[in-house]
């Protein structure tokens, strides 16, 4: 316990009926935050704090939360009639001697008569604009950490808080601690749910989109009274089963995607969706950046994006397929070659 300046908090005698009557009120008040709604956390907490303020006698009560980058929120706070309450939301950053005092542990016990340290200069001059007399600060611990502050200021008489009653106090404010931190595993807890049904519900949508895709796969019973034609379709169940590399190549309108349907039919991945990208609706910045491929490692580009394989032809086009059976696509898009990607397939590095 910090108590500043040469002067000690004296001891007194408490009547046995007033700590009767306290111990009472602690009891109620802990009964009161055991089910406690978490979306009534805060104004409990306020309710608490003013019967508090009111039996303790003191003119201000305040009740904060550390953040995790040290900062302290005042959440509730209540006085009397006459003096201003605590501002909520971020509380006096400037206080760098209290709020180190507090995340170290320390109970901070501070009368008009006592002296702050050089250090606390910001404080000084607080205490001298307000008019302050006496100021009781508690740091609160949960599961370790030192998680809020549970504070009382006096600007009229200058009280004498016995140990006792101080660790008592400190109990109660435990008591708000704990619900506080049991409503903030709630928060956490519901942010996490509602991600999983948002990425729940975009699976869902992409499933259903691929087994539409692949009902609406036609059957492509191919057949001509051309010899060229049927030699091509001879080829086409001669590399189907395999694993090779096809390229297709004709003018707009030839049968290329019906070929390349065909040959997905035939093969080992015929279960799986064939996905066709449209390489020439996406901006010529996205393929220069690599987006379409990602990468395998950070910082790394290379000729092989996730199993995804570039092959530069004669005509300045780029030959982009995939036989990654880790991959549950096959992808045969045609894209034009922008200086970037002529670096990458020259290269075989950006």
């Amino acid at each position: 316990m910090n108590k500043v300046g040469p002067n000690k908090v004296a001891l007194i005698d408490i009547p046995p009926d007033q700590w009767v009557a306290f111990e009472r009120m602690l009891a109620d008040l802990s009964a009161r935050f055991a089910n406690v709604p978490h979306e009534l956390v805060e104004s409990e907490i306020q309710q608490a704090q003013v019967v508090l303020r009111e039996f303790l006698g003191f003119d201000r009560s305040s009740f904060a939360e550390f953040q995790e980058d040290g900062s302290l929120d005042v959440l509730s706070t209540t006085a009397i009639e006459g003096v201003d309450t605590v501002s909520l939301g971020r509380y006096r950053p400037e206080f760098n001697w209290y709020h180190r005092q507090l995340l170290a542990g320390e109970t901070i016990v501070w009368r008009a008569s006592d002296v702050l340290p050089s250090e606390a200069a910001a404080e000084i001059k607080y205490v001298r604009n307000v008019k302050l007399r006496a100021q009781l600060s508690i740091p609160l611990r949960i599961a370790g950490k030192i998680f809020g502050v549970i504070g009382f200021a006096s600007f009229r008489d200058i009280p004498s808080w016995p140990d006792d009653l101080i660790t008592r106090i400190k109990l109660v404010g435990e008591v708000f601690a704990q619900a506080l931190f049991r409503k903030r595993d709630q928060e956490k807890l519901l942010a996490a749910m509602s991600e999983v049904r948002v990425l729940k519900d975009r699976l869902e949508r992409e499933h259903s989109y691929l087994r539409e895709t692949a009902q609406l796969r036609p059957a492509l019973d191919l057949t001509s009274r051309s010899r060229r034609f049927m030699s091509v379709l001879d080829e086409l169940r001669q590399v189907s089963p395999t694993n090779a590399t096809v390229l297709l190549l004709g003018e707009t309108g030839s049968g290329k995607e019906v070929l390349a349907q065909a040959i997905h039919n035939a093969s080992n991945r015929k279960d799986r969706p064939m996905i066709k990208v449209n390489c020439a609706a996406l901006p010529a910045t996205l393929i220069a950046a690599f987006e379409l491929f990602a990468m395998t490692h950070p910082g790394e580009r290379t000729t092989q994006f996730l199993g995804v394989a570039l092959t530069a032809l004669a005509s300045g086009a780029a030959f982009l397929s995939s036989g990654d059976p880790r991959l549950l696509v096959t992808m045969i898009v045609v894209v034009p070659l922008a200086g970037p990607l002529l670096t990458l397939l020259r290269l075989g590095g950006w």
